[in-house]
């Protein structure tokens, strides 16, 4: 009775989780560009793409794979269409992604089922308390940025824990391949990114050389590649020029301080202002059985403080990079991937210390599961009659806000190709739903989001209409 009703516990739960997923998805088919993101393919249409990338590099900066990507994103064919496809193929291909992670850390330890209950377990965390849902996967640049930089690091550790176990040559070669693939996108793509990646791998290969006895010459050969890449990212022109634009940046004592202090009041902020104590006590089952079945990773066993300590270490350099190099606090999209990285670090966090309380005192199983289930349940619900993405997203949707968002920047371009002046001037738009992120033209003709709308639309100069 109780596995049935465990069973059937599982099953209410996923479809659950998959409906408060399912509007995110919806709502690419009524996303819209922002006017940046015009501006990258009109350079490369202006210059040709390897002239392009030169410019990027010198003045913009070294992200050479983000460069590279967005010069070749679909509006080069004057396609919004396809510009939904990818920012939506990124954000599947990140979650695919993730799911591969989860398969293969938990090995045969679980069945399918209970892996995605903790994958969509996860994307329901994610998409309820992100920072902000439209740069996380409706603004292209910031997905290709960070999803698709995140969807590689783990994807990097899937096929390195199936290198370790290739049992032919063309399976160790096709890991070698994607994994020095990986290493070269991630260090490519931002600083931050490419910051914690390569520590993270690092970590790995003393733990294998200090706590193994092992030296992993694959995992050198990744971290060379890794590094060489980011010193040619980060020595870019551009970086330096970009950097000066700040007041407080490159202020040591400023940016530790203001790390620590920001790092544990956004730890706080996940905690407690999301469902992530309840969605966790739902997986502690799931968890227990993977302990139980001895079939997981090694990194289930390592000390809970040491676990701790390093996610700490991670939050802490990626919110010290911002503070170091800007002198202002993360920005949303910067938020969204350490608050994916608390995530994936708070429930390695949570296997440790059931693994701990498992070998300590014997526990292999939750005592009242019913009762905690049910609660768990009641408070989740609870979170979700509280303001978040989620209803957010639902709202956005039902009230018809995206489709008419769609619609009236459709009527925009509309205008534009069919006014034969070479200056066009432009209504505002009434209401950008809260889904998404759009930052849109202004009267400055010299700004970048005003050329890349002139250049895309073959006109001298399209400014927004001024008000009183």
């Amino acid at each position: 009775t109780k596995q049935k009703f465990q069973i059937k516990s599982d099953h209410v739960l996923i479809g659950f989780l998959v409906l408060t997923i399912l509007p995110f998805i919806i709502l690419f088919f009524y996303n819209q560009p922002t006017p940046e993101d015009f501006y990258y393919e009109e350079i490369v249409k202006k210059s040709g793409f390897y002239d392009a990338q030169r410019f990027f590099h010198k003045f913009w900066g070294g992200r050479i794979v983000y460069y590279a990507i967005i010069s070749l994103n679909p509006l080069i064919l004057k396609s919004v269409a396809g510009y939904n496809l990818f920012a939506l193929l990124i954000s599947l291909f990140f979650f695919y992604s993730f799911y591969l992670f989860v398969t293969e850390i938990t090995k045969s330890g679980i069945i399918v089922k209970d892996k995605i209950l903790i994958v969509l377990s996860f994307i329901f965390l994610f998409v309820y308390a992100m920072p902000s849902v439209g740069q996380g996967f409706y603004w292209l640049g910031s997905a290709i940025n960070y999803r698709l930089a995140s969807a590689f690091s783990m994807l990097f550790y899937v096929f390195f824990l199936r290198l370790n176990r290739s049992e032919t040559n063309s399976q160790k070669y096709i890991s070698i391949a994607i994994c020095s693939l990986s290493a070269v996108f991630v260090a490519g793509s931002n600083e931050l990114a490419a910051t914690i990646f390569s520590m993270s791998v690092v970590f790995l290969f003393l733990k294998f050389l200090i706590v193994d006895k092992k030296f992993n010459r694959y995992l050198l050969f990744f971290i060379i590649i890794n590094i060489a890449v980011t010193y040619f990212s980060f020595s870019a022109e551009g970086n330096s020029k970009r950097g000066e634009q700040y007041l407080n940046n490159q202020d040591f004592i400023f940016s530790a301080i203001n790390s620590v202090t920001f790092v544990f009041q956004q730890i706080f902020t996940w905690i407690f202002n999301s469902p992530l104590i309840p969605v966790t006590v739902l997986l502690i089952p799931v968890f227990y059985k993977l302990l139980n079945s001895g079939n997981g990773s090694s990194l289930y066993t390592i000390n809970p403080l040491m676990s701790v300590s390093v996610l700490f270490t991670f939050l802490f350099t990626g919110t010290f990079i911002m503070f170091w190099s800007s002198g202002i606090m993360p920005y949303d999209r910067i938020l969204n991937y350490l608050y994916f990285l608390f995530l994936s670090g708070w429930f390695i966090i949570v296997i440790n210390f059931l693994s701990y309380l498992r070998t300590r005192f014997n526990t292999e199983s939750v005592r009242y599961q019913k009762y905690f289930y049910i609660g768990s349940i009641l408070i989740v619900t609870i979170f979700l009659f509280r303001e978040n993405n989620i209803t957010t997203a639902y709202s956005d949707l039902l009230s018809g806000k995206a489709e008419k968002f769609h619609s009236e920047l459709n009527a925009r371009y509309d205008k534009i190709e069919s006014d034969k002046k070479d200056t066009c001037v432009v209504e505002r738009i009434v209401e950008v739903p809260k889904s998404y992120f759009f930052m849109d033209i202004d009267q400055n003709v010299k700004s970048i989001y005003n050329q890349g709308y002139a250049m895309y639309f073959d006109k001298k100069a399209i400014v927004l209409r001024k008000y009183d």
